[in-house]
């Protein structure tokens, strides 16, 4: 009786390790194909990650060197880098339909806020979700295809975005860089309402909550602090109101200030994001 249940602890062990070792096997290619295959085709633009870490016996993956790159037409490099991104999920839902990741903290985010008039690279990456979006469905009468119809849903418990940097960006003011931190963010349970979302509609909504934030009040009160050796705002830059003479501008080209007062959570000023930056559907 004894041998019997050393044997079947034995059997148990081994599929546990066996389950283990697949997950991490499965677990790394499975995050870098979304990043490196499916993220240019979700985003119309570069998508990279430079490595996927997934150990033996963690229950996550880590990330490193993600770059987001810009649409066409804007001058800064990316819209975003990332030093590092954590995941840690539930390995027993990589058995079923719907993948449930504990968590996912994005570490050092360094995002280029590029303002041309009236737009903005951000505003620009959430259109372009939209048309690559509407370029994968199916014509009307047409079925979908299969594999649209078994795409792995995603349930994601917990997004953290910490220790971020902000450069503001624009024609205007080429030569002094104006950078202020980005408040730690905080999205839960993305995708519990619907039983599960698609990975293009889970960034989407991650990369919506920062396009929210770069136009919340705070943001904005903190960019236009360091803008006042330039005689201008955010709203001149947009196009909003008339900017102000060249030549006071150019007096002032080389000076800089660094930003040192307190940057404010958006849940703090209520959460509304400016006017001048709501994105339309």
């Amino acid at each position: 009786m004894k041998k019997k249940i050393l044997i079947a602890a034995g059997v148990l062990i081994g599929a546990l390790l066996v389950m283990m070792a697949a997950s991490a096997v499965v677990v790394g290619p499975m995050v870098r194909s979304a990043v490196n295959t499916q993220g240019p085709k979700m985003m119309g633009t570069a998508v990279k990650a430079e490595d996927v870490d997934a150990a033996l016996f963690s229950d996550g993956a880590t990330l490193t060197g993600f770059v987001l790159g810009n649409p066409p037409g804007f001058e800064t490099p990316q819209a975003a880098t990332v030093k590092e991104i954590r995941i840690r999920l539930d390995k027993k839902s990589l058995l079923t339909n719907r993948t449930v990741i504990e968590s996912v903290e994005v570490i050092s985010p360094h995002l280029n806020f590029e303002i041309q008039e009236k737009t903005d690279n951000f505003r620009a990456l959430l259109s372009s979700m939209r048309k690559a979006a509407r370029a994968g469905q199916p014509a009307p009468g047409q079925k979908p295809s299969r594999r649209k119809k078994t795409e792995k849903q995603m349930l994601i418990r917990e997004v953290i975005i910490r220790e971020g940097l902000v450069d503001l960006a624009a024609a205007q003011i080429k030569e002094t860089p104006v950078t202020v931190p980005l408040p730690e963010l905080r999205l839960t349970n993305v995708g519990a309402q619907e039983g599960g979302l698609t990975p293009d509609k889970v960034f989407k909504m991650v990369l919506y909550r920062l396009y929210n934030e770069l136009h919340s009040p705070p943001l904005r009160d903190a960019f236009n602090d360091q803008l006042k050796i330039f005689e201008t705002s955010v709203d001149q830059l947009r196009g909003v109101v008339p900017m102000p003479d060249k030549d006071s501008i150019r007096k002032r080209k080389n000076r800089s200030r660094v930003y040192s007062g307190p940057v404010v959570s958006p849940e703090d000023s209520g959460g509304a994001p400016a006017s001048a930056g709501a994105f339309e559907e």
